[in-house]
């Protein structure tokens, strides 16, 4: 009896494992593969933007220091990107008086140059040797360079050490040579030219360029009505290319607003108002805050937009046509993929996957763009407004951060 008793128990025993661990395996089975056959986005703090890409010209408020320029050329007193008051130095020109002492100067240098060579005086103090290593490295400087204003200051430098070197060699020779004599003659050239020194100043404040494409007379700020696609298209103007220096002119570029124009064909561009506030990303990157200041005609084939910015104006100074991306708006908050989304009787909804199962939540599409949406939960409010009792609104699962949802196939 004892033994059947037993023997009784142990298959319960052996019966009661095998059925756990078949409920387990079903269970672990089951979830794997609700696992395994589901894909899921986890909801996290994000940001969308919706944006097109365009080619635009920039328009600046441009007064040249010449309608004609400085034929003779002229020396920069004020660097490029330099912001300068109404009045101040801005360039010291040559007129065509000075070309003779000019060439006296330069024919003085010849002849110090010939005079030190053929009076075997050699100098080796530590300053001539200083003042050596200097000029061999502002020498080295004017390789590849092709920015005039740096090239006319680092030859300036280049030619006031050469004088220091010549005087330094002059006072180891016999008073009065015909080194010291020449030196005396280059100086006294020197000061009746700078004497006499035409100095320009600006006609008004702004910021100095010497990056000249001759369109500053011809795209004006104000009225912009005389813009048309094929001003944009232009190919008289280079696409990003760099406006190189000029040697013979200069201008003063208004850095409180500057203007970017551009033709555009779609749905938002067509819609576009004055006032409108946007982002303009370059393709460096910088964004620039911008407002619609101009909206031209409609035509079948789309309308000129121009934007005012008021800050960010020196990063477009040596360009005048750019590619850029007209930034409409951009959103922040919960950030899911569309392809979780379900829409359903005009209303979206999202399913929040749960270990064995999934729960649908109605959800509000804040923002949206191809790809992403801005979702997040209705308030009390929004849910009264809809229809929703009070029962309904307080048993309501709401999404928060990390949840995962389900993408609908």
């Amino acid at each position: 009896m004892d033994n059947n008793s037993n023997k009784g128990s142990n298959l319960k025993f052996i019966f009661s494992v095998i059925l756990a661990i078949f409920v387990l395996f079903v269970f672990f089975f089951s979830t794997s593969k609700l696992s395994n056959s589901v894909d899921f986005y986890t909801i996290e703090n994000g940001e969308i933007s919706y944006e097109e890409p365009t080619e635009a010209i920039i328009i600046r408020d441009e007064t040249l220091l010449s309608e004609e320029g400085f034929p003779n050329g002229f020396t920069s007193i004020a660097s490029e990107g330099e912001r300068v008051g109404k009045n101040s130095n801005v360039i010291r020109c040559y007129t065509s008086t000075e070309d003779e002492k000019l060439k006296q100067i330069s024919d003085i240098d010849n002849q110090i140059n010939k005079a030190v060579e053929e009076s075997g005086i050699n100098v080796l103090s530590s300053d001539i040797v200083n003042i050596e290593a200097k000029i061999e490295q502002f020498s080295e400087m004017l390789n590849g360079l092709n920015d005039i204003q740096k090239i006319a200051e680092i030859q300036k430098k280049i030619e006031e050490l050469m004088v220091s070197k010549t005087k330094i060699t002059a006072d180891a020779s016999p008073s009065g040579s015909e080194i010291k004599q020449l030196i005396n003659q280059r100086a006294q050239l020197v000061d009746e030219l700078n004497n006499g020194a035409n100095i320009v100043k600006a006609p008004v404040s702004g910021i100095v360029s010497y990056r000249i494409d001759g369109m500053e007379n011809t795209l004006k700020v104000g009225d912009f009505s005389y813009l048309n696609k094929e001003v944009i298209d232009s190919t008289d103007i280079k696409m990003g290319a760099t406006i190189p220096f000029n040697n013979t002119n200069c201008k003063i570029i208004n850095n409180f607003d500057c203007f970017v124009a551009t033709f555009m064909n779609t749905q938002k561009s067509n819609s576009a108002k004055v006032g409108d506030e946007v982002t303009l990303r370059l393709t460096t990157g910088k964004l620039l805050s911008a407002n619609i200041c101009y909206v031209g005609p409609d035509s079948k084939d789309g309308k000129i937009l121009v934007f005012e910015i008021k800050d960010g104006i020196e990063d477009l100074i040596e360009f005048r046509k750019i590619s850029m991306d007209v930034v409409w708006w951009d959103f922040s908050g919960y950030k899911v993929s569309n392809s979780v989304l379900i829409s359903r009787d005009g209303k979206n909804y999202v399913q929040k996957y749960k270990t064995t199962s999934s729960e649908t939540i109605l959800v509000k599409i804040r923002r949206q763009n191809d790809t992403y949406s801005i979702i997040s939960n209705y308030t009390d409010e929004e849910m009264k407004e809809m229809g929703c009792t009070q029962e309904e609104i307080n048993n309501r699962v709401k999404i928060k951060l990390y949840d995962r949802l389900v993408i609908q196939k």
